[in-house]
């Protein structure tokens, strides 16, 4: 292969280009709109999604004629909360099954490719992850609004129309945020209409004698997963989760994504979700979290927890950390591991502990999945 950007002078061209640049002031990205503002500090976009709800509350109701309707609310906020527990989580859960890649050989190329590319990896997270507690913070906000609506609290609707206005001009910019995030995550989600995003393929690639690696722990005794690959969601039963979900499950479903099948479990009144599957696009199981985390990128977060009903687990990210989301995966064999994402929503009790709820998900996993051996 020859010729401009093919070859290893194309790969090193890539990796040495200079990145796009960012349009100039008031170039705008999308026609017609004010170009964004610098990126806010990552803890900042709840506080930028409160005060976007806020002024557009302050727009809509400053016309003297205009009546709060009860159903409209509902409807927006029913849209945004679907968009959340559906897209944004898919988005999430696929970006996260698909974390870092592993090297496939130490020479300046496939190390530079790696380091980019992992690198790429956690700033969609992150950004992913700004998007949702945005538009969280918005419909929240919301929720709020139509609260005080109802209990005709004229006090707290005055004071929400008063931040309104004060942050009603700056915030503008802020709406790209949310056009942005939703465009990619459509783009990321392709798997759903036959055109999965696939990830580089591992160094090992299933090399199963050759597992565990890079100091991961052996799995002594592998469990058969062939009916939790087929249907996640019967590794876990729905009221198995509402004992410790923080709430009802509204439903669960099945996402066929490009590493696996897994199980989404969606509480009702926008109270997060939960997600789990055998990561089957991954070959090498924990190893492959234990060369991330050796070769030092593709991993943001490396935590080695404690033993789940006997089998070794591990909380991981690759940047898009919170507060309020645990990435847990749990070896159920050398080239295999069952990954779990917790995301409990702001009023949820598990908000502070999502990892809690991951374990107990886990163990109720690994216990379904010995009992059938």
């Amino acid at each position: 292969m020859t010729g401009p950007g093919r070859g290893p002078q194309g790969v090193y061209d890539q990796l040495n280009a200079t990145p796009p640049q960012a349009p100039s002031p008031g170039s705008g990205m999308i026609s017609g709109a004010t170009a964004a503002s610098a990126p806010v500090d990552p803890d900042q976009y709840s506080k930028l999604g409160s005060g976007q709800a806020k002024a557009d509350f302050a727009a809509a109701s400053a016309n003297g004629g205009w009546e709060f309707d009860p159903a409209a609310m509902d409807k927006v906020i029913k849209a945004l909360q679907d968009s959340l527990d559906n897209d944004y989580s898919r988005a999430n859960v696929e970006a996260t099954f698909l974390t870092g890649i592993d090297a496939m050989g130490t020479e300046v190329g496939s190390e530079g490719y790696v380091a980019k590319a992992n690198a790429s990896g956690a700033a969609y997270q992150e950004f992913l992850r700004s998007a949702v507690d945005y538009t969280t913070a918005y419909v929240d906000t919301l929720r709020q609004i139509r609260d005080a609506y109802q209990r005709q609290d004229q006090a707290a609707l005055d004071a929400i129309r008063d931040v309104g206005k004060a942050v009603r001009m700056g915030s503008r910019s802020a709406l790209l945020v949310l056009a942005t995030a939703a465009l990619l995550v459509s783009a990321c989600s392709d798997s759903r209409n036959g055109n999965p995003t696939t990830p580089a393929p591992s160094s090992s690639a299933g090399q199963a004698g050759s597992l565990p690696r890079a100091g991961a722990p052996n799995i002594d005794q592998p469990l058969d997963t062939a009916a939790a690959e087929a249907d996640p969601c019967s590794v876990v039963k729905n009221d198995q989760v509402q004992t410790f979900g923080g709430g009802a499950v509204d439903r669960s479903r099945v996402e066929d994504l490009s590493s696996g099948k897994v199980c989404t479990w969606v509480f009702a009144n926008g109270l997060g979700t939960i997600s789990a599957g055998m990561n089957t696009g991954e070959r090498d199981g924990l190893s492959h979290l234990y060369a991330l985390n050796a070769q030092g990128s593709g991993l943001t977060t490396f935590k080695p927890s404690e033993p789940i009903d006997g089998y070794p687990s591990v909380v991981f990210a690759n940047g898009g950390e919170r507060s309020y989301v645990c990435n847990l995966a749990v070896g159920v064999r050398n080239d295999l591991m069952y990954t779990i994402v917790a995301t409990p929503g702001t009023s949820n009790p598990n908000r502070s502990d999502p990892c809690g709820m991951a374990t107990k998900l886990g163990t109720f996993a690994i216990q379904h999945l010995k009992a059938a051996q």
